[in-house]
């Protein structure tokens, strides 16, 4: 189990920052450009030839299973611990963590007022925000929400770059035009990450 404070001196901030938290555990992207991670746990190695398809390695977040690979290299703004189970899971959590499980558990709201505001600037016109609004408690209720943008260069430059494709097709409804990219591998991406809490006693 890696803790909170753990994770902070770390800088982990997506799944593939986990190398080297948990013995035995790798993450890295798989290969296709889909955005999702392949993990290798005790010798396994946990990649699917469909990217639909469920793996070795099971990911869950609170509690709740992260199915197919689609969506799951996602970034962790708001964490409590992430735990690596190694080996044969099957009896917690089911027949897809035959090689192991990796379990994301959330932070719960604070109920009080405060804001964080964070930013990392690195090279390859690396550039990452994050602000993270906690709520204070109103009632019963308490909240946060945070947004992170982050962009990132391509360390390949596109000898195609500029290259015209047209994706109109009327039989489809599909309009669109779109040139290739200047740089390959490139990263632009936005997440929102909200929590809601009730406590009625």
């Amino acid at each position: 189990a890696v803790s909170q404070d753990t994770l902070q001196v770390a800088r982990v901030v997506n799944v593939m920052d986990l190398n080297g938290l948990a013995p035995g555990l790798m993450a890295r992207m798989n290969a296709g450009g889909n955005q999702s991670p392949s993990y290798s746990m005790r010798g396994v190695f946990a990649s699917a030839s469909d990217p639909a398809q469920d793996r070795q390695i099971a990911t869950y977040i609170d509690g709740v299973y992260i199915g197919g690979v689609r969506g799951s290299a996602f970034d962790l703004p708001d964490l409590q611990r992430i735990e690596v189970l190694r080996g044969p899971q099957g009896t917690l959590f089911g027949r897809n963590a035959t090689a192991g499980a990796v379990s994301i558990s959330t932070r719960d709201p604070s109920g009080e007022f405060k804001a964080r505001v964070e930013g990392t600037v690195g090279n390859l016109g690396q550039l990452r925000t994050r602000v993270t609004v906690d709520t204070p408690q109103m009632g019963i209720f308490s909240g946060f929400v945070t947004f992170v943008h982050d962009e990132k260069r391509g360390d390949v430059r596109n000898t195609g770059a500029g290259v015209r494709y047209d994706y109109t097709s009327p039989l489809h409804n599909v309009i669109g035009v779109t040139h290739s990219a200047k740089w390959l591998g490139s990263k632009n991406a936005e997440s929102i990450f909200a929590a809601l809490k009730l406590a009625p006693s």
